[in-house]
């Protein structure tokens, strides 16, 4: 085999494939389809992307769909939901005296982060 790999069954020959945490003897093109997969409805549910939306995303940034979810895209969507939170609180800090400036739902920040995503 190649590094660790079974070169004729595109398969670990012994322990974990920790950076992508596969685990001993699982295809390597299921567990990316099972990445895909859950990135995809993660994106649907989370950020309430459209079908539409997903095809624009895989067709501009194919790769989004390949990092581990757990490890890079939940992290990215926290944080931009917290940038998007701190933000929304200076706002009201510095109009605290007029009532001009309300707390957004949490579906309108929902909205904002999928439209980051997806441009």
């Amino acid at each position: 085999g190649y590094a660790g790999y079974n070169v004729n069954t595109k398969r670990k020959v012994g322990g974990t494939d920790s950076a992508l945490g596969r685990e001993e003897g699982e295809d390597r093109q299921d567990g990316d389809n099972n990445n895909l997969l859950a990135v995809e409805e993660f994106l649907q549910q989370e950020l309430g992307i459209t079908s539409s939306g997903i095809s624009k995303l895989k067709r501009n940034h194919p790769t989004l769909f390949q990092l581990s979810l757990e490890e890079k895209v939940k992290p990215v969507i926290d944080y931009l939901y917290s940038l998007l939170c701190m933000g929304q609180q200076k706002a009201k800090d510095t109009a605290a005296e007029t009532s001009s400036v309300t707390s957004q739902s949490s579906s309108k920040l929902k909205k904002k982060v999928a439209k980051i995503v997806t441009n």
